[in-house]
């Protein structure tokens, strides 16, 4: 499966922005119902920069969470496993240290968006 970026918000303690259209989640689910993420971002920070964003990780939702999702339910953080590992490249120096950081991330799925909690791991 394939979803095309149309944007969004970016919102957290050490970086505000938003997301480009463009990019993509692309989702291979094999035949155990694991999905394998595959998703690339250009975020726009408050400020100006570019920052692109490749980000990896393993999806599973509930037997009944492609029926649930297409009649316009969201899917929560309990009832989803779904984690990735962000990776962050810019030119811009203000934002260099997103180079050196090891992130985690999980998310909420919804008919519409992509909810994603990414955190750094010290």
């Amino acid at each position: 499966m394939t979803f095309i970026t149309t944007g969004g918000v970016i919102e957290g303690p050490k970086l505000r922005g938003e997301l480009l259209p463009g990019g993509g989640d692309w989702l291979v689910v094999g035949g155990d119902g694991t999905g394998r993420v595959d998703v690339r971002a250009t975020l726009r920070t408050h400020d100006g920069a570019l920052i692109h964003c490749e980000s990896r990780g393993i999806i599973k939702i509930p037997a009944d969470g492609v029926r649930r999702l297409a009649a316009g339910e969201v899917l929560p953080f309990a009832e989803t496993y779904g984690r990735t590992t962000p990776k962050f490249e810019t030119s811009d120096e203000r934002y260099s240290w997103l180079s050196e950081v090891v992130a985690l991330g999980y998310n909420i799925l919804s008919p519409n968006h992509i909810d994603y909690r990414i955190y750094r791991v010290f």
